[in-house]
């Protein structure tokens, strides 16, 4: 019943608020994606259930259920468990006794996402599907926050349709449950919307809610992060600057990555390469399971990491590639992976080189280094699935939106939903 009522809560809110209005996408249309959201929130709570023994997401769920308990009975212990640092050493004896029935305090990246858990369960009654409901509300809208800031920011775009963000079976699925991949779309399609924000009205505010949105990526995957903040950087360079934008775009891609993957980070002892070389031995737990493959040992050579791209690639955008012999989810995977693959090949087709922006060509770059960055360290399909998607909808939509009019006009009356081009 809590699981019903926040979903028509959220609906109210969608149908509500100017802030879910985008584009030519109708109110409907986004009422019906959330309620598609909310019945994959569910499904995503059986599926860990049923089929992988709850895998984190119900260990994450469970360790903030026993937090949440405490506000009522131990109610500083309760703030100091939600608010305060994690693995630090040695333990404080008062909460001793809670640090060992958990397990993610001692890593605080993880310990982040099991802090919302705890907050939200106190308004969710401690349901595991409602948990998730909120995860997935938060996702919507972090997707919703960044198709508004393409639309803002490439007004020329605004008539085309956005649904890579909306209507890939991934992106609905694995960001309708408590993991990572909801909260790192929440922040970084607000991080963008108050970037645009400043660019539209030069309110300062706006600027520390984009930081403030950052932070969040960052404490959850900083590895992610080493990405974000020179695509931000990069959109501000666009902004400010009216000549020679796709050089100074590349350009300093090159110096971020060339300059930063070799500074030595003082409170890790280590480089931006190394960091991803530890990074991919700790990923070689997930070695397991019928989606694992061989990966190379990742070494910190040019030559190496330039070498291994295609690689790295095929592991991220098409793994998993095969529709025999694999479980069901692999196989709609794999479906999925050859429609996208399709598509692609569609929008180049219908190319139109007038549509090019460098916004877009920042989008690109991004996208297309994370993917690739995934590919190199993480060797299991599953886990690649899960991870790519905060970055996946972002790469098609670079080709979405440089296709051709004509492509659109025969799509939108197709759809019901979508307002015919003008």
């Amino acid at each position: 019943m809590i699981f019903i009522i926040f979903t028509l809560f959220f609906s109210w809110i969608v149908y509500k608020f100017s802030f879910f209005q985008i584009g030519n996408l109708s109110k409907p249309f986004l009422i019906g994606v959330w309620l598609l959201k909310s019945v994959a929130a569910w499904f995503y709570c059986e599926y860990h259930i049923i089929h992988a023994n709850g895998a984190d997401t119900l260990g994450y769920f469970r360790d903030a259920a026993m937090i949440s308990r405490l506000l009522f009975e131990q109610p500083m212990i309760f703030l100091e468990l939600v608010f305060a640092p994690s693995a630090h050493y040695p333990v404080p004896e008062h909460i001793e006794p809670y640090v060992d029935k958990m397990g993610w305090w001692h890593t605080p990246q993880t310990y982040f996402i099991i802090r919302f858990h705890a907050v939200i369960s106190l308004f969710t009654f401690q349901s595991f599907h409602t948990n998730a409901l909120f995860f997935s509300f938060m996702a919507f809208a972090g997707i919703v926050a960044f198709a508004r800031a393409i639309v803002q920011l490439l007004p020329e775009f605004s008539k085309f349709a956005l649904f890579p963000l909306f209507l890939l079976p991934s992106l609905i699925f694995w960001t309708s449950g408590g993991h990572k991949e909801s909260f790192l779309i929440f922040c970084f399609g607000f991080s963008l919307y108050f970037q645009i924000c400043w660019f539209r009205e030069k309110r300062f505010y706006y600027l520390l809610l984009m930081v403030l949105f950052f932070l969040g990526i960052f404490f959850s995957r900083k590895y992610i992060a080493f990405f974000v903040c020179p695509f931000l950087v990069a959109n501000f360079l666009v902004y400010y600057t009216k000549r020679y934008q796709y050089s100074i775009v590349a350009m300093f891609w090159v110096f971020w990555l060339v300059v930063f993957a070799f500074i030595e980070f003082p409170n890790i002892q280590m480089n931006y390469l190394e960091a991803i070389q530890d990074k991919y031995l700790q990923f070689q737990t997930l070695a397991t399971g019928n989606t694992h493959f061989e990966l190379a040992y990742f070494e910190t050579g040019l030559l190496h990491i330039l070498s291994r791209f295609p690689e790295s690639f095929f592991n991220s955008f098409l793994r998993p590639s095969g529709l025999i012999g694999f479980g069901l989810w692999q196989t709609i995977t794999a479906l999925e992976n050859i429609g996208i693959v399709l598509i692609i090949l569609i929008c180049i087709f219908y190319f139109d080189r007038s549509k090019l922006h460098p916004y877009l060509i920042n989008l690109l770059i991004y996208s297309a280094l994370v993917l690739i960055l995934l590919g190199f360290i993480v060797p299991n399909a599953g886990a690649i699935v899960r991870y790519r998607i905060i970055i996946f909808p972002l790469f098609v939509l670079f080709f979405s939106l440089t296709a051709k009019d004509k492509l659109y006009k025969y799509i939108y009356g197709l759809i019901p939903f979508i307002r015919p081009l003008k």
